[in-house]
């Protein structure tokens, strides 16, 4: 039997499907909006310094550990 075929997506789609989960979250009221605002910042932040159109599974821990690094080190 042939494996299902695997989505390789950009750090940019999975952005954009966290960010749907996020909204849909604070439309049941399961997250507050403030939140829900600062968890899709961040992660709008993390795609930028990763670089949006990256495939997500390319990245290594590595390359993770160096964007958190630079996240931290980025002024607010």
């Amino acid at each position: 039997m042939r494996p299902a075929d695997v989505q390789r997506l950009s750090v940019a789609e999975c952005v954009d499907r966290y960010a749907e989960m996020v909204r849909a979250k604070t439309s049941t009221g399961a997250l507050a909006p403030a939140t829900a605002e600062v968890y899709a910042r961040d992660v709008v932040t993390f795609a930028a310094l990763a670089g949006a159109e990256r495939v997500l599974d390319d990245l290594a821990g590595e390359d993770v550990d160096e964007v958190l690094l630079r996240f931290a080190r980025k002024r607010d």
